[in-house]
């Protein structure tokens, strides 16, 4: 008899979410059985096995009798190093081990005509040796040419490669560009697939007799085939790989790193810029230091006009750059960082910014149709007239501030209205078709327009003739630590995808991030980058942890915040080498309603949470009300 310790693959009502049945014969973690639950029959995967003869008379004196597992379903269905992983990232992010499985498990692979096959795929023996850990970083063409050799190596030594990336429609374009030469054994893994399609590809992974090559998204961190040997992990800094939006809290870089050197595999991150808050083994053992560009790079001062002049949302030398590539019929893309028309009203007599009632967020104008336009908040979906007089001082002085891409389009319209303008931004954009639609259509338009926001970056792979951005000083005025960061790493990648052309229309046109973009001295960055971060005391330096709390009533939540805050100073204590503790506002305080209130903490780096037992304790024991986010990718 044995004691069985079961994950549910549902959303758990239990604190410690892993549950405890009995089974006549031994399980392996990552076995699928069907265990009980509150009168109802529910998938699980074992996480341990346990003699029961030992524990029998303590078991017999327990409050509760054991249940007995009611089906076991496949011996293996998940890889054994995976559940251990599993545990280490609930230990780290503080997340339940339920929810993170959950995460990874798309539902149709829960039906028995995938795990049943499955469980002969697990079963075939064959295993790598050592892990190694490495990084690469240049342009896509360049590293897909790198993951190529990687593979052809793997594949001659008869062992599978993994390809994980963030998001579907990166999942896609790297299935379409690495199976080239390799298509029956190229499989693509993620949960937006089709019942049709998973089965499909789920079928030739598993009776594929030769190694084969998975790309995907997080669900084949899970099904790594067990002969596996490489597992690359490309676009290394994109904001996806963590989940941030909604519970579970974490970091699926960190999840893949812990499968590979629990599977001894040959890790490789890869993006065109990494991380700077990633550890020291992750910085490129091959960076370029500059990245080149063929495309002529310029940098157009916004502010400098003459006093009679105008303001133009478009300055002359842009829209000479515009005007000659319709001449040539070359397509050309302008960027600009904010939706609607202008995202700011301000009173010219008293100052107030006009925010939604509902938050504490400004309210953007969005053009209705062509006569009529709106109020809109970006965060709780509010739509409002348009107000004629300030609310505060009833002034008849109201002025609209800023650029938003619907006022580029507006102004490009009334300059070239026989040329195709197409729109890419949040408001148009409502899914992944959507937008492979409109990458499609607006690739065979030669000379068509494009007005987009930083959405573009994570669809568009294949070279432009011109791209410009009109708009992205407001971005400076954000106060996160990786802003810098972030703002290099959006302008290289557009960089690097115009031919001819690339052009930053600034009004900060010495601003030291934009002459970096432009020269594409990457490396230069890093170095005064780093510098900056270690003297203020953020990541790679340190160790950061965010709690977060709402609530509708400011002053409750004030005085709970502060009553945590209290209680993590005692505990950080002085025997650690490095600890800081303080609370703050968000920067949009106030979501629907709701107050929203940070505490951040500051670590030793790489002392989470080994070192910290007493805080790691106090966060574990927070009601559902607060959110842990433990290296959170934004502090606002």
């Amino acid at each position: 008899m044995w004691i069985i310790e079961a994950i549910p693959i549902s959303r758990s009502f239990f604190k410690d979410e892993a549950l405890t049945y009995f089974s006549t014969k031994k399980l392996e973690p990552g076995a699928l059985v069907e265990v009980g639950i509150r009168r109802k029959n529910s998938l699980a995967i074992v996480s341990s096995s346990e003699n029961l003869e030992p524990k029998k008379a303590s078991l017999k004196r327990g409050p509760f009798a054991l249940k007995k597992i009611n089906k076991v379903l496949a011996d293996q269905f998940v890889n054994s190093e995976f559940i251990e992983s599993l545990n280490d990232e609930s230990d780290y992010f503080l997340a339940s081990r339920a929810s993170l499985l959950q995460f990874f498990m798309p539902k149709t692979i829960l039906k028995k005509s995938f795990y049943s096959k499955r469980q002969d795929f697990v079963s075939r023996a064959a295993r790598s040796e050592g892990f190694k850990i490495s990084s690469y970083q240049a342009e896509r063409p360049e590293r897909v040419k790198y993951y190529r050799g990687i593979i052809r190596e793997t594949l001659s030594r008869k062992r599978s490669a993994a390809i994980l990336l963030p998001t579907v429609s990166l999942a896609q374009d790297a299935f379409d560009d690495l199976k080239i030469g390799i298509e029956d054994r190229t499989f693509i893994l993620h949960g937006d697939l089709s019942a049709k399609n998973l089965a499909a590809s789920w079928d030739g992974a598993v009776e594929s007799e030769n190694p084969i090559v998975v790309v995907g998204t997080a669900p084949i961190l899970a099904f790594l085939p067990p002969n596996t040997e490489t597992l690359i992990v490309d676009e290394e800094s994109s904001e996806y790989y963590y989940n941030f939006r909604h519970r579970p809290f974490f970091d699926l870089r960190r999840t893949a790193e812990s499968i590979a050197e629990k599977m001894d595999l040959r890790l490789v991150f890869g993006d065109i810029i990494l991380r700077l808050d990633a550890d020291a083994n992750h910085i490129a053992d091959s960076s370029p230091g500059r990245i080149l560009s063929s495309a002529e790079n310029r940098i157009i001062d916004a502010a400098k006009k003459s006093a009679s002049e105008p303001f133009r949302i478009l300055s002359p030398e842009l829209l000479e750059l515009v005007s000659e590539a319709q001449t040539r019929k070359e397509s050309f893309v302008i960027i600009g960082h904010r939706r609607g028309l202008n995202p700011t009203t301000l009173c010219q007599d008293c100052g107030e910014t006009i925010i939604c009632n509902n938050c504490s967020s400004p309210l953007v104008i969005h053009q209705k149709n062509e006569n009529q336009k709106h109020f809109f908040c970006h965060y709780c979906l509010k739509k409002e007239e348009i107000i004629e007089r300030c609310p505060n001082c009833k002034s008849w002085k109201l002025a609209s501030y800023g650029i938003g891409v619907e006022k580029i389009g507006e102004e490009l319209k009334k300059l070239y209205p026989a040329v195709k303008l197409f729109r890419f931004d949040g408001d148009i954009i409502k899914s992944r078709k959507e937008a492979e639609e409109i990458r499609r259509e607006f690739g065979e338009r030669p000379g068509s327009i494009m007005v987009a926001t930083e959405i573009f970056a994570n669809f568009f792979r294949s070279p432009v003739s011109h791209i410009a951005v009109a708009a992205i000083d407001g971005l400076f005025s954000i106060p996160d630590y990786r802003m810098h960061e972030r703002i290099l790493s959006f302008l290289i990648r557009l960089r690097s995808l115009a031919q001819k052309s690339f052009t930053l229309q600034t009004r900060l046109p010495g601003h030291p991030v934009f002459n970096y973009a432009i020269s594409g001295n990457v490396s230069g960055f890093e170095n005064e980058e780093l510098k900056e971060r270690k003297k203020l005391g953020y990541p790679p330096a340190v160790d950061l942890i965010k709690i977060s709390a709402e609530d509708a009533n400011r002053a409750t939540l004030i005085s709970r915040v502060s009553a945590l805050a209290e209680e993590l100073k005692k505990a950080g204590g002085p025997e650690n080498s490095y600890f800081d503790c303080v609370d703050f506002p968000a920067f949009i305080v106030k979501i629907r309603g709701r107050f929203r209130w940070h505490i951040l903490l500051r670590l030793e780096r790489g002392s989470w949470p080994a070192r910290h037992p007493k805080i790691k304790r106090l966060l574990a024991d927070l009601s559902p009300s607060w959110s842990v986010q433990v290296d959170p990718p934004s502090l606002l």
